[in-house]
């Protein structure tokens, strides 16, 4: 992986938190819960391409907000897609599956992308693609139980637990090898929401994933 697309993994493993944004909001609106996330804390954002304003919206993240929030683009399927994202500004790529093709074109841009696994196979196929920061996903679906039982054969690999993730969840993931966590509607509603009540929110989340990194590191 070429330093590029290693920093933003290392910058994503650090922040812990990848706040996941999905709905019908306008890119004004996507701007409005970049601000309140980073009231809250958070300097990570995924914008899924389920949104209809997300390639809007990313750009405008960018430009207000790229010097304290690092935006990527999500639910990427195929690689005009891929395209279009970075064109946007997208800083990095989620999948919700492993597409060669997307994969491919990820790194045609030097992109980092974060593909969807479930399985050991999956896993396996990622790493030769070059994948190693990936997510699992539906994670709530299996449980960190899991998370470790994959890392076992697959130590290399950076694990990114999302769907059903919410507070309440971050130390059990954590002791079992999540670096970071994708959170979506626990904490991001699909329609707008209180702003306020959404940086506590976040802060909250915040100070969950740093005292249970704090519980892992003493055990």
């Amino acid at each position: 992986m070429d330093s590029k697309r290693s920093s933003m993994a290392e910058h994503i493993k650090a922040a812990g938190l990848v706040a996941i944004i999905r709905g019908s909001h306008t890119a004004e609106q996507l701007l409005d819960v970049g601000k309140a996330l980073v009231a809250g804390g958070v300097s990570v954002l995924e914008v899924t391409l389920t949104s209809p304003h997300a390639l809007a919206g990313i750009t405008l993240l960018r430009e207000k907000l790229g010097n304290v929030l690092s935006v990527g683009a999500g639910t990427v399927l195929d690689a005009a897609a891929v395209d279009a994202c970075v064109a946007a500004g997208s800083e990095f790529i989620i999948a919700p599956d492993l597409s060669d093709d997307t994969v491919a074109a990820a790194a045609r841009h030097g992109t980092l992308i974060i593909p969807g696994v479930f399985t050991g196979t999956e896993v396996g196929r990622a790493i030769r693609l070059g994948c190693t920061m990936l997510k699992l996903f539906p994670a709530s679906s299996v449980g960190p139980g899991y998370i470790k039982a994959l890392a076992g054969p697959f130590p290399q690999v950076d694990f990114i637990p999302t769907g059903g993730v919410g507070a309440g969840d971050l130390e059990s993931y954590a002791r079992a090898g999540a670096v970071a966590f994708g959170i979506g509607s626990a904490l991001v509603h699909s329609q707008p929401q209180d702003l306020a009540r959404l940086s506590e929110a976040a802060a909250g989340l915040v100070a969950e994933l740093s005292a249970a990194r704090a519980a892992v590191a003493a055990a």
